[in-house]
């Protein structure tokens, strides 16, 4: 009892910020999800036009939108409290970053 006690508070206070991706730059037609903890990159093949915040409790932070899938190429960004359709990015998104802030 006592590690399960441990294991629930350290997933209790892992912050983690979940993207629900989009084909389309209406934000319709989904196409995959993503979820990243604070300073991590996600370069799995990922190719997206918009995207949404599906899961961020009480997270203030910001999200960096790659055209390359190394992180790295042009860039966009949004607030990680935004929970409108990210769109508008003017390249196909291929990695996406978040860090809290």
């Amino acid at each position: 009892m006592h590690y399960a006690a441990i294991l629930a508070t350290l997933i209790a206070s892992t912050n983690a910020l979940t993207l629900s991706l989009y084909a389309d730059e209406n934000c319709s037609e989904l196409s995959g999800a993503v979820t990243l903890s604070s300073g991590s990159c996600s370069v799995e093949p990922l190719e997206f036009s918009s995207m949404t915040v599906s899961s961020a409790p009480d997270l203030n932070g910001s999200i960096t939108i790659y055209s390359n899938d190394t992180c790295s190429g042009a860039t966009d960004g949004a607030n990680a409290g935004y929970l409108g359709c990210i769109n508008g990015l003017g390249f196909v998104g291929r990695s996406v970053a978040f860090v809290e802030e």
